[in-house]
């Protein structure tokens, strides 16, 4: 029979055994957690990214262990990277004998990476039905709470949904709380423009109240034909109630407001309460990113492209079709690489997710299409959703395979060619990595982030998942320093459960219960095309897409800023929500790990933007031998027609100015009339005059701007002859 110290030292042999596995399985880099992560390689089998300190010829002259040259797969110029093929089995030997190497930078094995988030599962029913519900009227005493806007018809040059209100028609919002247990009053509802010397523009009364509590909605129009617009300023909405049965009329309670630019989408009012919320779907009213106030200044230049790094984009998406990026200098379908930049047939974007194809539809998990939706929707369209910016274009970079992982090359290449083809927003749509992995494991990716601020691109993800308790631990590449890392709230400006709370966090943004552009394709048997972020769809990933769409708007404002102004000026405008709850740093001036900054504010941002007034051009001629008036359309590419002014010169009374006008771009019709030069039919001639356009707004650069103008006023024989003279010899 075995004695008893025997079996205490069989015992404690087998305790070190179970400790050194476990020690060993501590050790070994991994990466994030997924379904059947067991079973998946942590690695890309025989491939071994490297850098280089100085020449690339470096790597002809080293060989592996086995004595055979190393054979390069690959190499991104933009940060020296270079992907060797090993020999299978190799990996970690190749990868401790070139860490050896003094002419080596940084050497990693090219690891395979899961998103820190599940694949999304699509709605199981079509769009939800939605109506105003009006609610049993209240007692005008007992009113809580009011929130209004108001919006003009003409400006838009279009009519709101279902053609309720025509051309020329005012529009005022109003959504107020009530709570009372006896029979209301009637109410009235003003509008007043300039709070100082008010005017009333619109009245309705009858709004009758009853016994209960919830939220009512009025909407109300009213044409005003001597009244082409509202202009730009302070507004407010007054309820009024009136105690003797109409004899007077008593002020209970009034908001203050700026006039706002309505876009005319089907499931724009009240499905989209991250936009503009009125309170329609519960949530606290004006709890959003004020959008709709900041498109009174610009709705986005197409000048700005925003690079989806993530899973595709439906390419056929009637809400995004024609806002997709297009590569000018590739044909599509010719199986060339017509631009030379190593990729053939990148129309769209390209499928770095391990096929090496122009192919990025996305027709599986949906994630790069819904984020699509979010920042850029085709907006003003009568369908769908509207987006954060109208204008920027979405390119589309597909990292993700079908079994929602990556690698860090794949991640890399994908930063990388965005910013090469011009993208100045790169989204990338979910963090890969976890600190398990060592900082030198990481650093390819920190490399291509940094390439991108050095080119002045701004790098925006989310901030990240946690579905079974937030560690409050750093995640990559939201952590990297010059990435813009985006928390998640609610309707309620409640920071989701699923956010994590870190020191990366820089701002936050709505992430659930919104509506926006869902794929088409097997993975979403549902066949929705737009439907709402359920509860298991909610993610970090959207408040970082409503962040790409602020961003493209502020540089639509100032194309001219460098990517840190633009971070600096998103977090300094952030509205600080629950302050009194969840303190800020630097005496409520700071940020905290569970909102950063605040929550994002659109408008704020806009005008916190030096306006930087972005012309097509700076000076217009015309020629002609008749009287009759000639124009020409001169725009501004990065702002409305609110945001500028134009005024010619006192005497050219042959010029003539119609505008600005219009979202974004805006117009300004510029006349030449040479029938009010005096004489004009002996006054042939040149003549030249000029334009002053300055900004609307508080902060601006290049203002004023001088536009010239010159008219060249000849009779027919001149005019025939011209030609002739400037061809000669």
């Amino acid at each position: 029979m075995e004695s008893a110290p025997k079996r205490l030292l069989a015992i404690a042999a087998a305790i070190l055994i179970i400790v050194s596995l476990i020690v060993a399985n501590i050790s070994t880099p991994m990466t994030i957690h997924a379904q059947n992560e067991q079973t998946a390689p942590t690695y890309q089998p025989g491939q071994v990214l490297v850098k280089f300190k100085n020449s690339q010829a470096m790597q002809h002259r080293l060989t592996g262990q086995t004595g055979e040259p190393l054979s390069v797969l690959r190499t991104d110029k933009a940060i020296a990277l270079t992907t060797l093929q090993v020999s299978a089995g190799q990996e970690q030997a190749t990868l401790t004998f070139l860490r050896k190497q003094p002419g080596v930078a940084y050497a990693t094995l090219n690891w395979i990476l899961t998103a820190d988030t599940p694949p999304i599962k699509p709605p199981t029913a079509d769009l939800e039905s939605f109506s105003n519900k009006l609610a049993a009227m209240a007692q005008p005493g007992n009113i809580l709470s009011l929130v209004s806007n108001l919006r003009m018809t003409t400006i838009q040059g279009l009519a709101p949904r279902e053609n309720k209100f025509p051309s020329g028609t005012a529009i005022v919002d109003a959504a107020f709380d009530y709570d009372v247990s006896a029979d209301g009053e009637p109410l009235r509802l003003n509008v007043i423009y300039d709070p100082v010397q008010p005017s009333t523009v619109l009245t309705v009364t009858n709004v009758y109240t009853g016994v209960g509590s919830g939220r009512e909605r009025v909407t109300v129009g009213a044409t005003f034909p001597n009244r082409p617009e509202f202009p730009v300023g302070q507004y407010q909405t007054v309820l009024m109630d009136t105690p003797d049965h109409g004899q007077t009329w008593k002020p209970i309670t009034s908001t203050t407001w700026n006039i706002i630019t309505h876009p005319n989408e089907d499931y724009y009012d009240g499905f989209q309460w991250n936009l503009n919320n009125l309170g329609e779907r519960s949530g606290t009213p004006g709890v959003d990113i004020d959008a709709p106030e900041a498109w009174d200044y610009t709705t986005g230049s197409r000048d700005i492209v925003i690079a989806i790094v993530d899973s595709g984009i439906d390419l056929t998406h009637p809400d995004l079709v024609s806002k997709l990026w297009r590569n000018p200098r590739e044909v599509p379908g010719n199986g060339l690489d017509d631009d030379h930049n190593g990729f053939v047939d990148d129309v769209y974007g390209y499928d770095f997710s391990g096929r090496g194809s122009p192919k990025v539809q996305d027709l599986t998990f949906g994630s790069g299409t819904m984020a699509a939706g979010i920042m850029a929707a085709a907006t003003n369209n009568s369908k769908g959703i509207a987006g954060v910016s109208w204008g920027a274009r979405l390119m589309a970079v597909k990292v993700l395979d079908e079994d929602w992982r990556t690698s860090i090359e794949s991640m890399v290449q994908g930063i990388t060619y965005a910013v090469n083809q011009g993208a100045k927003i790169i989204y990338i749509g979910f963090n890969a990595v976890q600190t398990q992995l060592d900082p030198e494991d990481l650093q390819p990716l920190r490399d291509a982030v940094d390439y991108a601020h050095t080119q002045g691109a701004l790098v925006i993800a989310p901030a990240g998942d946690c579905w079974n308790g937030c560690p409050g631990s750093n995640v990559y590449p939201a952590a990297f320093d010059p990435v813009l890392a985006v928390a998640g709230t609610d309707k309620y400006d409640r920071v989701t459960a699923f956010s994590n709370p870190a020191p990366h966090v820089a701002v936050s943004a709505p992430a659930i219960d919104f509506y926006t552009t869902w794929w088409f394709g097997p993975g979403n048997p549902s066949g929705s095309t737009w439907a709402r972020i359920h509860n298991e769809a909610a993610r970090t990933s959207w408040a970082a897409a409503h962040v790409a769409g602020v961003a493209s708007l502020v540089w639509s404002m100032n194309p001219n800023l460098p990517p840190d102004e633009v971070k600096r000026i998103i977090q300094a405008s952030a509205d600080k929500v629950h302050a009194d709850e969840i303190g800020y740093s630097d005496g409520g001036r700071g940020r905290n790990d569970y909102y950063g900054y605040g929550r994002v504010n659109t408008y704020k941002a806009v005008l916190l933007t030096p306006h930087f007034l972005t012309l097509d051009r700076s000076e217009v001629r015309f020629l002609t031998d008749t009287a009759d008036k000639l124009c020409y359309q001169v725009q501004n590419l990065g702002s409305s027609g609110y945001s500028w002014r134009a005024v010619r010169a006192d005497g050219a009374h042959w010029l003539t100015l119609s505008g600005p006008y219009g979202n974004t771009p805006s117009m300004l019709d510029v006349c030449a009339d040479p029938s009010q030069i005096p004489d004009h039919e002996a006054a042939f001639g040149t003549y030249t005059d000029s334009i002053t356009i300055t900004s609307a707004l508080p902060i601006h650069v290049n203002n004023p701007f001088k536009l010239s103008v010159t008219l060249i006023y000849t009779s027919a024989v001149q005019r025939t002859f011209l030609p002739m003279l400037i061809t000669k010899p």
